[in-house]
């Protein structure tokens, strides 16, 4: 896997947020409930951050067990401390390493995946392809995948919209420009894809989706959806198990 590009200090704070609210984390516990009726599940945060959203887990279901993993350090610094919950400061690319000898009930994927970003369009599409075949072994026998992710769907063209923005973003000569319209990753760069997309890289890596649902969905200007070749944009929520 190539190096996955690390956001900066005044990026990361940007981040310092828990997304997953309202009808979005209702829906999810009642998701776990119906999983887990026991309540009792081992589950693994990647790219957890501050670990809000780890600890509303753990404090619906306090019989539950958890690991955040996050490479920021200062994000990692905010967590709160307690019994049955594991604070890891490392990189995604590294959990083959880190979990070896280790399996979960449910991963969870919470508007990360966009930001497993390389040096091409072509290196970004393949981190994400590798961390999800990684995470596979890390699966228990029923264990499941939580994916929230941004959903950029093309206007004509599917995948253009995925292309533009990440071309972009990742550019370090026009990050200046690129952040004055708003895009908080501009220089490092990233990588929303559309949902034919994202479904062709979960059936690839051997998952089946199980439950799905739409979340919130995004309005834009339109000078910006017809430079982008913006279509329907939002975000949705996927269930995954292993084939």
């Amino acid at each position: 896997m190539e190096v996955i590009k690390k956001l900066d200090e005044q990026q990361v704070k940007d981040f310092d947020t828990d997304y997953i609210e309202g009808k979005d984390w209702t829906d999810l516990k009642e998701y776990l409930s119906a999983f887990f009726p026991a309540g009792v599940f081992c589950f693994l945060d990647i790219g957890g951050g501050n670990g809000v959203f780890c600890d509303k887990v753990l404090a619906s279901f306090p019989q539950a067990s958890a690991v955040l993993l996050d490479n920021s350090e200062y994000l990692v610094a905010l967590n709160e401390i307690r019994e049955n919950k594991t604070i890891i400061c490392d990189s995604v690319e590294n959990v083959t390493t880190l979990f070896q000898d280790k399996k979960f009930d449910v991963i969870f994927l919470n508007l990360v995946l966009h930001h497993f970003v390389g040096n091409s369009y072509k290196s970004t599409y393949q981190n994400v392809v590798n961390t999800l075949n990684n995470l596979r072994p890390l699966l228990s026998e029923n264990g499941v995948i939580y994916i929230m992710e941004d959903i950029y769907n093309g206007l004509i063209f599917d995948g253009l919209a995925s292309f533009l923005i990440f071309t972009l973003t990742s550019s370090k000569r026009g990050a200046k420009i690129i952040k004055r319209f708003g895009a908080n990753t501009a220089g490092t760069g990233v990588c929303f894809r559309s949902e034919k997309q994202w479904k062709r890289i979960i059936d690839k890596c051997g998952y089946e989706i199980i439950k799905e649902g739409d979340s919130h969905q995004f309005r834009f200007p339109l000078l910006k959806v017809l430079l982008l070749h913006l279509g329907k944009v939002g975000m949705k929520f996927l269930w995954l198990k292993k084939k």
